[in-house]
């Protein structure tokens, strides 16, 4: 007597890879509804979800990254807003005329510095699993953008609108990391 899958032209091979292609299909689907789970639970938390949303998908390896990789591209987005955000007030200080403004640009170029040190700190930390550190130095990060902020507030000059969009873009993305670091200390 022959199996009935015989008769039907398939073979043991030809039906394995069928299975193992469907539950492949099967796995990928799965992974892909996690991390857009995952990504949805952390900018549920963060500052601003909208942001947080297209920020993480702006990194195509969010989509089947672990807390630990959402970590690592929040700190990579971080890195680079802190850092464009420090050449865009070089810039603006280089054009300014105003001795007071010049001196709030010289304390905000003071203060993105320290948030670079400490976002770059962050990928240690990461690594080391002193996931509170992290945390701690993220949390650093989004307060020395905002003190950029408030020295034009106590000065009461206005801040230009570029930088302002600057610093809340890396309050933003600093928001981000103080969420998934916060969910690590939890595991």
């Amino acid at each position: 007597m022959e199996c009935s899958w015989r008769r039907h032209g398939h073979s043991p091979i030809s039906m394995a890879l069928l299975f193992f292609t469907i539950a492949l299909i099967l796995w990928s689907c799965s992974l892909a509804k996690a991390g857009g789970d995952l990504i949805n639970d952390v900018c549920s938390e963060s500052r601003n979800p909208p942001s947080c949303i297209k920020a993480l998908h702006s990194d195509p390896r969010s989509a089947s990254a672990d807390l630990k990789g959402l970590a690592k591209i929040s700190i990579n987005l971080s890195t680079k807003s802190a850092k464009s955000t420090w050449k865009l007030v070089d810039a603006l200080k280089k054009n300014a005329t105003n001795k007071s403004l010049k001196e709030i640009y010289d304390s905000c170029l003071e203060n993105y510095d320290e948030a670079i040190y400490d976002l770059d700190d962050c990928t240690r930390l990461l690594g080391s699993g002193d996931f509170q550190g992290v945390n701690l130095r993220a949390s650093a990060a989004m307060a020395y953008a905002g003190t950029c902020d408030d020295n034009f507030r106590e000065a009461q000059i206005t801040e230009p609108p570029q930088l302002v969009d600057a610093s809340n873009n890396l309050q933003d993305l600093s928001s981000i990391l103080l969420v998934i670091s916060h969910l690590l200390e939890g595991n």
